[in-house]
């Protein structure tokens, strides 16, 4: 079975008896679309992970529709080192406005 270092796991609250998952290698892009059936779905955003690997272990970068979101570090020693993390919050005029904490 061959190794994935980013991995989806979709809950649908009870839909299937089992949670669903897939792997990603080095770069998974998710294009999200919403609307009442395949032929009938419009986009609604882009989510896009990445991983870098380094000397440490490896960083993890979340993307939003081009936005950072969240990154992180995993290192070697299977520790989860929390890098920053990006608060973008939806104005009443639709414009994304970014928080950095």
């Amino acid at each position: 079975m061959k190794s994935h270092p980013i991995w989806i796991n979709v809950n649908d609250h009870g839909r299937y008896k089992t949670s669903k998952s897939f792997g990603g290698g080095n770069l998974l892009t998710l294009e999200v679309c919403v609307g009442t059936s395949d032929t009938n779905s419009h986009e609604f955003c882009t989510i896009q992970i990445d991983r870098e690997s380094h000397s440490e272990g490896a960083t993890f970068r979340l993307s939003v529709d081009g936005h950072e979101y969240k990154a992180a570090v995993v290192t070697d020693k299977k520790e989860y080192v929390p890098e920053r993390e990006v608060v973008t919050t939806l104005s009443s005029d639709g414009q994304l406005t970014r928080l950095d904490k």
